[in-house]
């Protein structure tokens, strides 16, 4: 039998010690998961080269599979807890990740890495609008947005550590283990140990039930009017999020091959990429400090917007300073962006139908992640390194353009 976490009595607005374990869990989780799908670009460099020398074909291939299962996973898994509870659907997710990873780990073949990656994007879908779905349950209203930027904020860590130590492993190659192997055992480890936490917590009405009876009545007098929207909204949540993908996708993409159109060396090339990763998670922890203060809309335009002209920057600014300058601001953007639009979105659904629309929406991202590099890339020509960038401007305007048209979201307050 596992003890479950009992949820503290602590004043309201305040975080508890139930808040505090949820958030290790969900931060452990959302960490392997980040791990995972930040393994594609470092799979890619390792199979390009020697021993493997993989076809850009089955590279391709093997890269897409992960988001394929993603697509698949995340609706599913979404309908499935929105029926048996968010909590335990997380374990399931877990569960299954560490399974299918550690069979990854061990695989003979590429044919077997690709159709385990497969399996591993089942999960890997569902698993971040689930936490949040579950944080935005248990959380205080007034703390909310604290909570979960500050779990993102951490999280964000895991894929730069996960990469560095592949590279390091290239050489070490412990027990003459390939170096690729390893960051899957320790993902696979990871998963179970959150697993583990989460059979520990309770489920996001029995932690609710903390709230007082003035948390439920404004939680229930607006999730009727919600509910009744839900549709409209669920294909307004998706269209955003099919969007972001054009920016936090096809920016990074595109930022090596302009440069070099540009006369930049690899080497310079390379060090400038490496600065859109600079950043996003100082950028969550302070913005966790103050966005229950401001409106979702708000927090979600201004971020659009610095993305926006980061974008512009690098566009029309040739000199080394502006250019580095830029890549970091969109990486902070950025970063800002995609916590406050998962926090955005899981608010204005109702408990009955949230993870399944916040997972179905998550989906139309992972989606969009196929297409954007496929699309971009094609439009690249030696003549004209600009063409590619400006559907990542449309992406960003008809963003704001709709978010300023939505739902206010409920910051500080409190949801069904």
């Amino acid at each position: 039998m596992h003890e479950v976490v009992t949820v503290a009595a602590a004043p309201a607005g305040r975080i508890s010690r139930l808040h505090v374990i949820a958030g290790i869990a969900c931060g452990l989780a959302l960490a392997v998961d980040m791990i995972e799908m930040a393994l594609g670009g470092a799979l890619s460099t390792v199979f390009l080269a020697p021993p493997y020398n993989l076809g850009t074909t089955q590279l391709s291939l093997l890269v897409a599979a992960v988001y394929l299962g993603a697509v698949l996973g995340a609706p599913m898994f979404g309908w499935l807890s929105d029926r048996r509870g968010v909590r335990r659907c997380l374990v399931i997710a877990l569960g299954w990740l560490a399974v299918t990873t550690i069979f990854c780990a061990a695989s003979p073949d590429m044919v077997w890495l690709g159709a385990l990656r497969f399996l591993c994007g089942l999960s890997l879908g569902a698993i971040p609008p689930l936490l949040i779905a579950y944080l935005t349950q248990i959380a205080p209203p007034e703390r909310r947005g604290l909570l979960i930027f500050w779990v993102c904020g951490l999280a964000a860590l895991a894929p730069p550590l996960g990469i560095m130590a592949v590279r390091w492993l290239l050489t070490a190659e412990p027990w003459g283990i390939a170096s690729w192997r390893w960051p899957l055992v320790a993902a696979a480890v990871l998963s179970a140990v959150a697993a583990s936490l989460f059979r520990r917590l309770p489920d996001g009405n029995a932690a609710e039930s903390s709230r007082g009876a003035a948390g439920i009545a404004e939680s229930s007098a607006s999730a009727s009017a919600s509910a009744s929207a839900s549709p409209r909204r669920l294909v307004y949540v998706c269209a955003i999020y099919f969007l972001f993908p054009w920016a936090a996708v096809g920016f990074p993409l595109l930022t090596g091959p302009v440069l070099l159109l540009r006369g930049f060396d690899v080497s310079r090339a390379l060090l400038f990429v490496a600065l859109t990763t600079v950043g996003p998670t100082v950028a969550s922890l302070i913005t966790g400090a103050f966005v229950d203060r401001l409106g979702r809309r708000t927090t979600l335009c201004a971020a659009a917007a610095l993305m926006l002209v980061a974008v512009l920057l690098f566009a029309f600014c040739r000199a080394p300073s502006w250019v580095g300058g830029a890549l970091v601001l969109f990486g902070l953007a950025g970063a800002i962006y995609v916590t406050a639009l998962t926090l955005y979105a899981a608010e204005i659904f109702p408990r009955a139908v949230r993870t399944f629309a916040t997972s179905t929406a998550w989906a139309c991202n992972r989606a969009a992640s196929v297409v954007v590099p496929l699309a971009l890339l094609a439009v690249i020509t030696p003549r004209d390194s600009l063409l590619p960038l400006l559907p990542i401007v449309i992406a960003m305007l008809a963003s704001m353009v709709l978010i300023g048209m939505g739902p206010r979201g409920a910051a500080g307050r409190a949801v069904d």
